[in-house]
């Protein structure tokens, strides 16, 4: 159930998103928005390496105590660690939940994107603590953009542990104007 609904929020947030292929400047702007929302309840901070988010931190922000003598801190909550292609395409978002028993980060996901013509893939790979790394795939989405066409196709797959080939989920039809902005969509 847990595993279904990360997939679920990856389609909504990349229709969201109206971006299929996930740039660096798409990692940064986020960063961005998110270092600027006073309102939340969460703090974050990033590794910059020319420009381009490497790995970013983020933390909850806490009250401690009571009345005029009540502080805030922060405690550290997920880590996130992004790898790009040569072309500044994201290949992998990497995320790590703080351990406050261990006092360290632990892997718990992975997400790894790859780029087809008029076809992207992310797959979620979870982490396994016994093998200490992570496991095969369990599910996959697909962003297709038919060429010429109005519409393109959002396909949720996912395995059953310990088999190879993948099910289809779901099939959804979506607008090309969810994956590119209206003045690309005829490319």
């Amino acid at each position: 159930m847990k595993k279904s609904l990360i997939v679920a929020a990856m389609m909504l947030l990349t229709a969201a998103a109206q971006a299929q292929t996930i740039t660096a400047s798409d990692v940064m702007a986020t960063y961005q928005n998110a270092v600027n929302n006073t309102d939340s309840k969460y703090c974050y901070n990033a590794e910059v390496e020319q420009g381009i988010v490497r790995t970013q931190y983020v933390y909850l922000k806490v009250k401690e105590g009571r009345g005029r003598h009540a502080i805030q801190t922060l405690r550290p909550h997920l880590k996130y660690l992004y790898d790009y292609d040569n072309e500044g395409r994201l290949l992998t978002r990497t995320t790590q939940l703080w351990n406050p028993d261990l006092a360290d980060w632990q892997p718990t996901c992975q997400l790894s994107y790859t780029y087809l013509p008029g076809q992207n893939i992310v797959e979620c790979s979870y982490w396994d603590s016994l093998g200490q790394s992570f496991e095969h795939p369990q599910s996959k989405v697909v962003y297709e953009v038919l060429p010429n066409a109005s519409i393109g196709f959002v396909s949720n797959f996912h395995r059953v542990k310990g088999q190879a080939d993948y099910v289809l989920s779901e099939v959804m039809a979506v607008p090309n104007q969810m994956f590119y902005g209206s003045d690309l969509v005829s490319k």
